[in-house]
């Protein structure tokens, strides 16, 4: 679980960026999605979309994990009222 939401993150991290760059631009810098992914790649580097990455990590596992608890004790009702 903990490789699969790194890997996860990872990948989504630049999507996340580019989004929120494009929704608080307060004049238009940003036409589509695509331009403001070469656009913050030239201007603030690689390292951009990796600003941030510990929090939306450490989120997404304890959001991972939370939904595993409550899915497992789910499972756990049902099968003790067909039991």
């Amino acid at each position: 679980m903990i490789l699969a939401n790194l890997l996860a993150t990872l990948i989504t991290n630049p999507i996340d960026v580019c989004v929120t760059k494009i929704m608080t631009q307060q004049q238009p810098k940003y036409t589509g999605f695509w331009q403001c992914l070469v656009s913050v790649y030239r201007e603030e580097g690689a390292r951009k979309f990796l600003s941030g990455i510990h929090p939306r990590f450490m989120l997404n596992f304890f959001n991972g994990a939370l939904y595993l608890y409550v899915y497992d004790r789910f499972v756990q009702s049902v099968s003790s009222i067909y039991d």
